[in-house]
């Protein structure tokens, strides 16, 4: 039995609470209790869905039986007006189901069965029980015949009742076995969801199904006064009128097969969107054909929407397109990885040679040099360590695209790295006469990264801003962060980036100031691969700049764990 958490024990405790552990006994139990309800509930909904699909299936195949039975089935309201009848009971009384609809049933039994009619169906109303007898059917334009009808109530409160007709008479009208192909074509014709218009051989429409008949704007062309008596191509020159395009292939394809040119024309054609609206053009195929026999005298003309299977056909072609692009250019990205990585171990087989050779020669290995000498090969020096770097920037580029960089996370203090980078630039600082100043506090912001490209990265930034900012200028460093990132913000005063190329500075092999002809070293490297380390990291190098003013480049990197250990 459950004890409330705020029943007042009877012994020695006066008002204390029951234990926590009990209470949290408790409310396990009531947790499993609820998962054991929500499972039931589950399953509940799961048997309801299937009995919901058995339901939609048996409906469905109800239907279809309903339909296609030889026998007359006749669905009435409870005094006799017809609701729906299947095509059994049409051919039977010789009139459409459409047509039949709404009229009351007694109509087609003879006079002096009315009386048997109303009596039978008032029983069967109240009592619900069934009724069987013979009756004489007069059908619409067909001589009287006998039938067996069978009554009996399609709902318990008599609001509905069900009909079956079946033709005893053992001889059924020619008249009606005449016309039955004709119903069932009807019928066939009002089945199809293209719009479809007959016409006589001078254009006028002698009947259209009731696709057409429903929509509002039969064939995408039309008004919805395009109905049987209508001239068809007085129809589509109001449409051309009317600015519809499309309406000049049609109007071309019906009077090719009027005039007996051709005998079966197939064309697609567009209505165009309307003005202002979003949607894109509607497409139809049109099928126009003459009817077989030596002396036809109608055509059909068959308008079929096909906007979906030519959005879907323009989709999957994108796709495809899509891919081959990208097949394509990972392709030619792979191609160049494996140029500059080739290349690259090529031109570093010389450079060491050359160093190795020029390091000889300084220390007077092949002989004593002059001091003239020795300043050419500290020149020569110089100038291969500067090319061995550009081929170090082409392999590391090549190894990121490749995705070959392994990254070692860990926690990393930014004041610690910042200082380690400046002790690396500052003799370019000094040279250049600028100023660097550190602002990142006693607040101790640790980022989650890689220690060692954390270096890379904001030695790059910092080289940037020494080679682009005037001598007697300011560079300023600052440290910053939230509850899930961390900051550091490069600020110069240098001569700054257009704003309508900041967005190209992150590309490789893109070198603004050069674009401007102003002489640049290095090959546009350094922030493509910066940014892309950054990224693997889980963070993000972004750049801000004003003209003649200045530049602000910001790496965010994800905040460490507090109490994690320091690198």
């Amino acid at each position: 039995m459950t004890v409330p958490i705020e029943e007042r024990d009877a012994g020695d405790r006066g008002d204390e609470l029951a234990p926590p552990g009990e209470v949290a006994i408790e409310l396990r139990m009531l947790a499993r209790e609820l998962e054991t309800a929500q499972a039931q509930l589950r399953q509940l909904a799961a048997d309801l869905d299937a009995a919901r699909s058995a339901l939609e299936a048996e409906q469905t195949r109800y239907r279809a039986l309903f339909e296609v039975a030889p026998e007359g089935h006749v669905i009435t309201d409870g005094f006799g007006l017809v609701r729906e009848c299947n095509l059994g009971a049409a051919v039977l009384l010789n009139i459409s189901t459409d047509h039949l609809s709404r009229k009351p049933l007694v109509t087609f039994f003879g006079l002096e069965e009315h009386r048997e009619f109303r009596v039978r169906l008032y029983r069967t109303r109240v009592s619900g029980a069934a009724q069987e007898w013979f009756a004489t059917l007069t059908p619409r334009d067909l001589p009287p015949h006998r039938v067996s009808v069978s009554l009996t109530p399609a709902a318990e409160d008599g609001a509905s009742m069900r009909w079956l007709l079946r033709d005893v008479s053992g001889t059924r009208s020619a008249a009606v076995a005449a016309r039955e192909p004709a119903m069932i074509l009807r019928a066939a014709l009002d089945a199809l969801s293209a719009h479809v218009a007959v016409l006589d051989m001078a254009g006028r429409i002698v009947t259209v199904n009731r696709a057409w008949k429903d929509i509002g704007a039969p064939a995408g062309l039309f008004t919805a006064s395009a109905r049987a008596g209508a001239n068809y191509l007085e129809l589509c020159d109001r449409a051309l009128r009317e600015g519809r395009t499309g309406a000049r292939a049609v109007r071309d394809a019906v009077v090719s097969v009027l005039q007996g040119t051709e005998s079966r024309v197939d064309v697609a054609y567009d209505v165009g969107a309307d003005e202002g609206s979003a949607q894109d053009a509607s497409w139809f195929a049109l099928r126009v054909a003459r009817c077989e026999g030596p002396n036809a005298t109608t055509v059909v003309v068959t308008h079929e929407d096909i906007t979906a299977e030519r959005q879907s056909y323009a989709r999957e072609r994108a796709l495809l397109e899509e891919r081959a692009a990208r097949a394509a250019a990972e392709a030619a990205n792979r191609t160049k990885s494996e140029f500059l990585t080739t290349l690259s171990h090529e031109l570093r087989t010389p450079l060491n040679a050359i160093a190795g050779y020029a390091q000889l020669l300084e220390m007077g290995v092949r002989g004593p040099v002059t001091l003239q000498q020795t300043d050419d090969l500290r020149r020569i020096l110089r100038s291969e360590r500067h090319l061995l770097g550009l081929i170090n920037e082409l392999l590391n580029f090549s190894r990121l695209e490749r995705g070959q960089v392994a990254l070692r996370l860990a926690p990393v203090r930014l004041l610690d790295v910042v200082n380690e980078v400046l002790e690396l630039v500052e003799p370019q600082a000094a040279a250049h006469a600028l100023h660097v100043v550190v602002e990142c506090g006693t607040e101790d912001f640790t980022a989650q990264a890689d220690a060692e490209k954390v270096r890379q990265i904001l030695v790059n930034v910092l080289s940037n801003a020494l080679k682009f900012t005037p001598a007697g200028g300011t560079i300023r460093v600052e440290c910053d962060g939230d509850d899930d990132h961390v900051l550091v913000r490069v600020h110069d005063t240098g001569v700054g980036i257009p704003g309508e190329r900041l967005s190209e500075i992150f590309e490789p092999f893109v070198q603004v100031h050069r674009a401007f002809g102003e002489p640049t070293e290095g090959i546009g490297l350094g922030l493509a691969i910066s940014r892309t380390l950054a990224r693997a990291m889980r963070g993000e190098l972004r750049a801000a700049s004003e003209m003649e003013k200045g530049s602000c480049f910001e790496l965010m990197l994800p905040r460490a764990v507090v109490g994690a250990a320091l690198t």
